[in-house]
């Protein structure tokens, strides 16, 4: 799956191959395709091997229930937390200290009453969710697009 940041939105898109596999898991269970799970699994190797998080709307203040996906500043133990923009992870050196991490920006999939991410991406091969810049973040001016 690639995806490209834009201003005020990010796109996802499958190739044919990565569409058959989707059809696939449609196939299988087509109940249980516009399920969370569903959507969570399909987005795991992205998640995993980019720059995207998931992350709560509690964290960014937004009134929705829709998935959400962002990417987060510089981890720092000293960050203050009492700002709703940031979020946690823990301390990659193992210390198991958590650490601060601003959200720089956000993308949710407000189509998410309706529809699902999965179902976007089978039928027309692309998916957007809307967002962009959430704290003042000048490298976001610029569109990027990557591949995982």
């Amino acid at each position: 799956m690639k995806y490209k940041i834009e201003a005020d939105r990010i796109v996802f898109t499958i190739d044919e191959d990565e569409r058959a596999v989707l059809q696939h898991v449609h196939d299988d269970d087509p109940e249980h395709f516009d399920t969370d799970d569903v959507m969570f699994n399909w987005f795991e190797g992205l998640v995993c091997n980019s720059e995207l998080h998931w992350c709560h709307p509690l964290h960014t203040g937004d009134l929705t229930d829709a998935p959400m996906l962002c990417i987060l500043g510089e981890a720092d133990p000293n960050y203050n937390w009492n700002q709703p923009w940031v979020t946690s992870k823990l301390d990659a050196i193992g210390s198991g200290h958590i650490m601060g991490c601003p959200i720089l920006q956000r993308w949710a999939f407000m189509n998410y009453c309706v529809r699902t991410p999965q179902r976007d991406l089978l039928e027309t091969g692309t998916c957007t969710w809307q967002g962009g810049d959430f704290m003042e973040n000048t490298e976001a001016d610029q569109p990027i697009e990557v591949t995982a």
